[in-house]
């Protein structure tokens, strides 16, 4: 739970007199107002334990937290020509599955037009023909080149504003951006990592001998 508080001197672990209940606090930081400047108020973090909590307790509670800050930033930290790109499982899933399908594609035309270089590029032919009313008409007839998936319009943004969606027009973009995305997930998960790995434990254990 984020607290706030003007307090100045604040204890890592503590019995709470109020109920008898047992709080530990971390991510301590201070409160800044719009142009960067302290505001006198602090913020941190708070776990209520209803009983005296291990160290192994308050690793656990602070790594989860930490996984949890790493989520937030995995969905919510990543832009794509500026819009802001919602990147839940699902959404991650269905990027990656349209990528995929769409490389296909165009693997299979490039294979099809290489293997039909006179139809290269030719999606239909026509014949000329007539209706039941006799008069002349034009067929077009399928050449059974593969089809594209491009262009394809993706929703990136949380809503189903306009401005949420993107047209992607080349498969080269595509991939950019889906590769933009992996390179957002990796540098979000190896700094929650750092942060967990560097996590300085021992004044909590200070703190719970004292107690």
């Amino acid at each position: 739970m984020r607290i706030e508080t003007t307090e100045t001197s604040i204890k890592l672990v503590e019995r709470r007199e109020s109920d008898g209940y047992w709080v530990v606090r971390w991510d301590f930081k201070p409160k800044l107002d719009s142009e960067g400047n302290e505001t006198g108020v602090y913020w941190y973090e708070e776990e209520v334990y209803n009983w005296i909590p291990s160290v192994e307790d308050i690793q656990r509670t602070i790594v989860e937290w930490h996984n949890k800050q790493t989520d937030g930033v995995i969905q919510h930290g990543f832009e794509w020509k500026g819009i802001k790109v919602l990147l839940t499982d699902e959404n991650k899933f269905n990027y990656k599955a349209i990528t995929d399908e769409a490389a296909r594609r165009e693997n299979a035309i490039t294979i099809w037009d290489r293997e039909h270089p006179d139809l290269a590029g030719t999606d239909f032919t026509t014949e000329h023909g007539t209706d039941g009313d006799g008069h002349e008409v034009t067929i077009p007839i399928p050449t059974g080149r593969p089809s594209s998936l491009l262009p394809v319009t993706l929703k990136l943004g949380e809503n189903n504003l306009p401005e949420n969606f993107y047209v992607f027009t080349t498969l080269a973009e595509l991939q950019e951006f889906f590769s933009a995305g992996v390179d957002h997930l990796m540098g979000a998960y190896r700094a929650g990592w750092t942060k967990i790995a560097t996590f300085d434990w021992q004044p909590y254990v200070g703190a719970l001998e004292k107690l």
